[in-house]
């Protein structure tokens, strides 16, 4: 396990982002605004930035941290080489980017006004399912219509949204011609609706057979979806649960969640996550997830289940970028998590294999190998 990092608060993150705000908007080379932004950011928070220093995380600093090392990275290549052919786009987007994320940790009201002056980008959507603005709404309706391409983002932001007015357009996404993500998470908008829909059999009639069997068991589940069940060798049911569970977990964890967690987890060991459909939204929404449930509501329903063994051995068998980001939450136990291992390798639960397990191998510091027998 790597050293332990100094690990940085929310509140930290956000008193940096308003003192960075003033003198970033202030430059008219959005160029030098970046060199400003990472030279701050590498005096006050470190050169080398991740979302696992963090100490109370959530999606937009997670999102703001990862940005700002993307902004210093860049800096520090242009020291190195000088402006290169090309770099203009990627220079504009990360400006543009920084906006927003500095918007938004100066408040709502600032944000609104804002966005009110320019386009709607893939970060904003992240912005206003977080801050749940929900007089936004019919803005993003509008923009799911405008901008294609950010459709998927701004469907994973409605789904946050209850409100009644969303039911007619999660209903028409259902029921039309549109690509089958969008579908499945206008089945989950329309199951979490505040207002109880009743056109289940209708759409179960107008869509194909992969659809009616997903849109039987959305008719029929709880309105979270978080009870466990063994039907997620179905790459439609899958992300659809992931999504669910997902947004169950933003009310906070309990142990009929962790277990329908864990059956995520198996589903997508089971899949051949490299040809998968819905790869990068399983990703994104997995990050999420795993942030909710947080290190030590984790442990200790690992521990009072009996669930480390299968658990450990689970590890060894998901996607490595499925494993990526379940790690930070394994190192935010510190020792303790290689305490455990370390006993149940004295009760001969464990071989000493280092080469068969890639959490004992990432361990190894700690001096603890093995694998799960």
């Amino acid at each position: 396990m790597r050293g332990k990092e100094k690990l940085i608060p929310g509140s930290e993150i956000e008193a940096f982002a308003r003192r960075c705000a003033e003198d970033f908007r202030s430059c008219e080379d959005p160029v030098r605004a970046l060199e400003l932004l990472a030279e701050r950011a590498e005096s006050e928070l470190g050169e080398y930035l991740s979302t696992s220093m963090i100490a109370d995380p959530d999606e937009i600093s997670m999102a703001f941290v990862e940005l700002l090392d993307q902004v210093i990275f860049q800096a520090g290549e242009r020291r190195v080489r000088g402006s290169e052919p090309g770099e203009e786009y990627v220079l504009q987007d990360l400006y543009s980017r920084a906006e927003i994320f500095l918007d938004a940790y100066e408040g709502a009201e600032v944000y609104r006004k804002n966005l009110a002056g320019r386009i709607l980008l893939h970060d904003d959507t992240l912005v206003i399912q977080s801050l749940r603005l929900r007089d936004l709404v019919p803005f993003l309706i509008s923009e799911f219509f405008e901008q294609p391409h950010l459709r998927i983002a701004i469907m994973r932001a409605l789904v946050y949204f209850p409100n009644e007015e969303l039911l007619n357009f999660f209903y028409e996404v259902s029921r039309n011609e549109y690509d089958p993500e969008l579908k499945i998470l206008a089945l989950i908008g329309l199951k979490r609706n505040e207002s109880v829909f009743y056109g289940w059999k209708r759409l179960a009639e107008s869509n194909g057979e992969w659809y009616r069997g997903l849109v039987a068991h959305a008719s029929s589940c709880e309105g979270n979806c978080a009870h466990p069940d063994e039907e997620g060798d179905d790459p439609h049911l899958l992300l659809y649960q992931t999504i669910c569970l997902e947004l169950s977990l933003a009310g906070g964890a309990d142990a009929m969640k962790f277990r329908r967690f864990y059956g995520v987890l198996n589903g997508i060991a089971r899949q051949n996550f490299e040809t998968y459909p819905y790869r990068s939204t399983i990703l994104d929404s997995l990050s999420r997830t795993l942030n909710r449930v947080g290190g030590e509501a984790l442990m200790e329903f690992l521990s009072a289940g009996g669930e480390m063994k299968s658990f450990i051995h689970l590890l060894d068998c998901v996607p490595v970028e499925v494993f990526d980001r379940v790690l930070p939450v394994i190192e935010s136990m510190e020792d303790r998590f290689a305490s455990i291992l370390g006993r149940m390798a004295e009760r001969g639960e464990l071989r000493m294999d280092y080469a068969a397990s890639r959490l004992t191998a990432h361990l190894l510091p700690a001096g603890l190998t093995g694998r799960v027998v």
